[in-house]
């Protein structure tokens, strides 16, 4: 009973509990020995508690009547659960003491987690407040203070000394992250810019300030806080720390460590607004080893993902411009922290969506922030396009459009999805995109096996192709590569020989498929150094860009140059070499080679013999990917050699491991953020949806932080529950209504275009595009043909050099952006609508040829339609001759009647029959005319066929391009074309089918 009480009037669970023991403690009265003392106590703290009560009770009634002053009705809000599965709806959690505070008008929310608010009274006052009184002694910290206020200033800048060269002789690091070299070069012998004994005449005050000519321009005022921050230090010894230095406090130059900021808590955590020109200031903490908690709001550096939306200012200031959700971003120390700004699009709070699945629920809680409407599902037409186009890159055939649209199965999409995983186009395409993403490129290959020329490309595709089919786990598939050397364990280097060797001597390439690894990804000639093969490896498989930190501080992210020399030492012992095996199989390779007759021979004449003498049945050598293994001289003296994980602090002992990557690939398995699984998530969603959840799909960066964060999470954790399913990911995101959506928008969702409130339309990549016009021209045998038979399609295209057969496809590839495969970068694909592409469809003589070719559709359509129309010419040439024989027949009844008559000399009556005569002959000459016409054309008549083959004949074109039926104006309209133009008529309305956005564009 008293719990019950206490749980309706005091929902702190930690406060209920606490009062529950205290009644029940003081009510057990030690087994009913009743004494004053026990009495009076009992009595004292029954009055304490009583007090107590009714003072929290005042202030929680309060505090909940200031939320519900501004928290909008949502419980109108609701989910439509669907035919298939029950779910329980979200809760929309509103913590009012997660954001900054505001006054009750405003219509500013904020929701985040579940967290305690942080303490303001305990935390150090901001800098620009200590530092306004001009009677401070406080001695700012270097790392804390200084180098942050540099960079809010814009001083070590990439347009200022933050540069490569420098700017006034004084070069600082970009963003302040290397403390050391920075304090430094202030304190250098040259120039230095502080001068310990007169503060005042330090050159760090004197040009920000304009007393000295400065280049930047005015940057502080000696009169602010700015100054007597900068001011101060100096004074103070202008020390790397507040602690006494290694070498003493008289020397400013001290060997330091980096103190680890713990983290930096921004308020409010996620901004919220009814309305646009709304100004909101944002507030940092940041939390220091020693228990300091600093507001560093001032020493802050600000950005925004989308200036639309929302703009911030040097302080921190956000000004809400239009609709819609972005992040603005906070920098400061090695901490970057994005916060979710949202404009709503409307204040609808009703709204009622159906989600079936957990993806639909996850995105459809951003929809009821931002009052989204989504937009309904899409017809079967335009679903089964859509998917056949995403997961195999093939369009479906006039055939499969028709069963699947009288199909009445309620589940038919799902069966249709499951039928589509299990064929060949999805597992070529998927391919496709694993070989875009791992860099299998024939330029860089050259040297990666004897047999030059495309051999390398092929066996990378198909290595990865048989691994797809089989639907390996993702992870196991990266560890095929991650881990990949020539040899097998305990092979020796000519056993290795002899079995690539045999491959090619039994013509069997793809056979290299059943080898444990993919050793060609790091023969590349692009990834030798092992800062190449960094930066490929954190593109491929984390989806990172960290080129940037090579050299300086990424500017994005919490990468330093530091992390990157500690990364890139694991790729250090990963070596290829093009000439033989690696260290100890020399002489087993010269061994090789002198059986050849090769020995003494230069490279060149090497690598010219060695393709002939391999397909005459001779083991050669072949290159190798290896791993050097540490000296064991070095082992014995406990000579380490270390490296460090990306975002790990621990370094690692590579002396340990037999193979360095090992360790990586540990890691790649069971880091925190699961980097692994998140990258090849978010490049599958961005796939199927025209754009990542993180955009672009291979930035993945602090500053970049996802649309949807809980989606996101979901999809990358569930992958991993599910043993990296390639095939579970996405039958996951194919089945979700979201995926399903039309692309037709309404006034709430039509500027939406990061939440995936509609279909997003999206021109078909090279490949899939070239597929789709041969597919939609082809004969009926070849589109049969094509189902069985991939290897001329474009989506099996192994490497980026089209073979001879497709050579017409090179250009078409080219206009249409295929993947280069030249950087670490997705970007190598482009999918951007260009005139070019407009003009190709219009113009180009391969597209056209294959309109008229006699193999296509149209010439197989002709030759049906021709041979109908030689039939009715064959018919009405004799029916003609029939007339002719008449007539002449005629004549010559009208010649013997009319000499007759001149014999009798009737005049009358043989004027009357020369005028019929000279009538027949006319009409004969006219018949004869009319025949000898109609013999001489060799071109097909106007078609002269009934209309429901007519109707037959357009419907399947528009099946072939556009996959649906088309409408009875477009009949009407293309039937009276026909009719003028017949047979030809169609190459026409084929091309003009071909030519509509409709067709390139997949919607």
């Amino acid at each position: 009973m008293l719990r019950e009480i206490l749980e309706k009037r005091y929902p702190f669970a930690m406060l209920r509990d606490l009062l529950l023991q205290a009644f029940i403690r003081q009510s057990s009265f030690q087994a009913f020995r009743f004494r004053f003392t026990d009495i009076f106590q009992w009595a004292g703290s029954a009055i304490f508690m009583i007090v107590a009560i009714t003072l929290i009770s005042l202030a929680y009634n309060r505090t909940v009547k200031n939320q519900e002053s501004w928290i909008p009705n949502l419980a109108s809000v609701s989910f439509d659960s669907g035919d298939a599965r029950q779910f329980v709806p979200f809760e929309r959690s509103l913590v009012v003491s997660d954001s900054y505070p505001i006054d009750d008008s405003s219509p500013l929310l904020s929701l985040s987690e579940n967290y305690p608010r942080l303490d303001e009274k305990k935390s150090l006052p901001p800098v620009d407040q200590r530092f306004s009184d001009p009677n401070t002694t406080e001695v700012p910290d270097f790392q804390r203070h200084v180098v942050p206020l540099f960079t809010n200033l814009g001083c070590n800048g990439r347009a200022c000394h933050g540069s490569f060269q420098g700017q006034g002789g004084l070069q600082l690091s970009l963003f302040g992250y290397d403390f050391q070299h920075d304090h430094d070069m202030l304190f250098d012998e040259e120039s230095p810019r502080v001068d310990l004994e007169d503060p005042e005449s330090s050159l760090m005050l004197d040009k920000p300030t304009l007393f000295v000519a400065h280049g930047g321009g005015k940057r502080i005022d000696e009169k602010e806080w700015e100054y007597r921050l900068l001011y101060n230090w100096i004074e103070g010894g202008g020390k790397l720390q507040k602690a006494n230095s290694i070498n003493g406090d008289k020397n400013p130059k001290a060997t330091y460590r980096p103190q680890p900021l713990q983290r930096l808590e921004v308020y409010p955590k996620e901004i919220i607004a009814k309305e646009s020109q709304q100004q909101i200031n944002l507030k940092a903490y940041a939390h220091w080893p020693d228990g300091t908690v600093e507001e560093v709001t001032p020493l802050c550096r600000f950005q925004t993902n989308d200036d639309q939306i929302a703009t911030i200012t040097k302080e921190g200031e956000v000004t809400l411009q239009g609709k819609g959700d972005t992040h603005v971003v906070v920098f400061y120390d090695q901490a970057v922290v994005p916060v979710e700004v949202i404009v709503p699009y409307t204040d609808q709070t009703d709204l009622t969506y159906s989600a079936p699945t957990t993806i639909d629920r996850l995105v459809a809680q951003k929809w009821e922030k931002l009052g989204i409407v989504p937009s309904p599902l899409s017809d079967d037409a335009t679903f089964l396009r859509r998917v056949r186009l995403d997961m195999t890159g093939t369009l479906p055939t006039s055939q499969e459009v028709k069963n699947f649209l009288k199909n009445t199965d309620p589940d038919k999409r799902a069966r249709k999805i499951d039928e589509l995983l299990a064929t060949p186009e999805y597992v070529a395409w998927s391919t496709t995109q694993l070989c875009n993403i791992t860099g299998n490129n024939d330029t860089q290959l050259v040297n990666a096996s004897v047999i030059r020329n495309r051999a390398p490309s092929r066996e990378w595709y198909h290595w990865i192709y048989q691994r797809v089919e089989e639907n390996l786990p993702y992870d196991d598939l990266v560890a095929g590569i991650v881990l990949a050397q020539s040899r097998r364990p305990g092979q020796t280097y000519t056993e290795y020989s002899k079995e690539m060797s045999e491959y090619y001597h039994e013509n069997d390439t793809d056979g290299l498929a059943e080898r444990p690894s993919l050793s060609h990804y790091w023969a590349r000639r692009n990834v030798r150094t092992s800062e190449e093969k960094a930066i490929s490896f954190a593109h491929s498989f984390l989806g990172v860009r960290i080129q940037c930190a090579q050299c300086h501080k990424h500017p994005f992210d919490r990468w330093s140059k530091d992390d990157f020399s500690e990364f890139q030492k694991f790729f250090e012992p990963v070596a290829f070499n093009a000439r033989g095996g690696g260290p100890g199989t020399r002489a087993e390779a010269n061994r090789l080679l002198a059986d050849l007759g090769l020995e003494g021979k230069r490279g060149n004449e090497v690598r010219r013999a060695l393709p002939d003498l391999l397909r005459e049945g001779e083991v050669v050598p072949f290159p190798e990917v290896f791993v050097r293994t540490p000296r064991p001289r070095d082992i014995r003296l406990g000579k380490t050699n270390k490296a460090r994980l990306l975002g790990e602090s621990e370094p690692i002992d590579l002396n340990t491991f037999s193979d360095p990557r090992e360790p990586l690939m540990d890691w790649l398995r069971n880091d925190e953020e699961h980097l692994l699984a998140k990258a090849y998530v978010n490049r599958v969603w961005a796939n199927y949806f025209g754009i990542g959840i993180i955009d672009a799909p291979d930035d993945i960066n602090q500053a970049n932080p996802p649309s949807n964060r809980p989606l996101l999470d979901y999809l990358t954790t569930e992958f991993i529950r599910q043993n990296y399913d390639m095939k579970w990911l996405h039958r996951e995101i194919a089945n979700s209504r979201t995926y399903q959506l039309s692309w037709e928008t309404n006034e709430t969702n039509r500027l939406d275009n990061r939440n995936f409130s509609h279909a997003r339309l999206k021109r078909m990549p090279a490949e899939v595009a070239y597929d789709a016009v041969y597919q939609a021209t082809a004969s009926s045998e070849e589109v049969l043909h094509l189902q069985h038979d991939l290897s001329n399609r474009a989506i099996m295209i192994p490497g980026t050099q089209v073979p001879r057969q497709q050579r017409q496809a090179a250009y078409q590839f080219s206009v249409f952006g295929r993947s280069t495969r030249s950087n670490n970068c997705d970007c190598d694909r482009s999918d951007n609508p260009n005139l070019l592409q407009t003009i190709y469809l219009q113009n180009d003589p391969d597209f056209l040829r294959l309109l008229t070719d006699r193999r296509s559709w149209l010439g197989q359509l002709q030759k049906e339609i021709q041979a109908e129309d030689v039939t009715a010419r064959q018919k009405e040439l004799a029916t003609l001759d029939e007339k002719i024989k008449s007539l002449k027949q005629q004549m010559e009844r009208q010649r013997k009647r009319l000499a007759t008559l001149r014999n009798e000399k009737k005049q009358r009556q043989a004027q009357k029959v020369q005028k019929n005569l000279t009538q027949t002959t006319k009409e004969l000459q006219r018949q004869q005319q009319s025949r000898k016409k109609i013999a001489r054309q060799k071109q097909p008549l106007p078609m002269t066929i009934d209309l429901a083959l007519v109707d037959d004949i357009l419907i399947e074109a528009y099946l072939r391009t556009l996959s649906r039926y088309p409408t009875s104006e477009e009949l009407a309209i293309n039937r009276e074309h026909l009719k003028e133009a017949g047979i030809q008529g169609m190459q026409d309305i084929l091309w003009a089918l071909l030519n509509t956005k409709e067709f390139i564009v997949n919607h």
